[in-house]
């Protein structure tokens, strides 16, 4: 069995490597990225369009850019990063990984802000 902390050292290179990419090569310059299947289909920006671009901006610092590309990915990567430090001090401290329950409102409020940033989309698309 692989111990707690080699994993939380493996998962944490892996997330290291894959922000380096991304902070290296930006997605709008290279093709190394996937494109979204539901924009190719529908040529409609799904409520995970722009992610990318906004974690490639959040990386150099540009916080009003990344908001432009994609809020709620902009707004929850800082807590996803707090969570995923929180669980990997526990894994090297504890040599266990423990991942804690965030409350239940966080899910409905997660899920309220992914609908509307979907239905404002769908609106502005219309609009503009």
């Amino acid at each position: 069995m692989i111990p707690a902390r080699v994993k939380a050292t493996l998962f944490s290179a892996a997330a290291a490597t894959g922000a380096a990419v991304l902070y290296q090569f930006p997605p709008v310059e290279h093709s190394l990225y996937p494109r979204c299947p539901f924009y190719l289909l529908t040529r409609h920006q799904c409520p995970g369009c722009g992610a990318t671009r906004a974690l490639f901006e959040l990386l150099h610092g540009r916080f009003a850019a990344a908001l432009q590309f994609n809020p709620v990915v902009t707004l929850v990567a800082p807590v996803a990063l707090g969570y995923f430090a929180l669980v990997c001090w526990t894994a090297f401290c504890r040599n266990r990984l423990e991942w804690p329950e965030p409350p239940r409102w966080a899910w409905k409020a997660a899920l309220a802000s992914v609908f509307l940033l979907g239905l404002a989309r769908g609106f502005f698309e219309q609009v503009l």
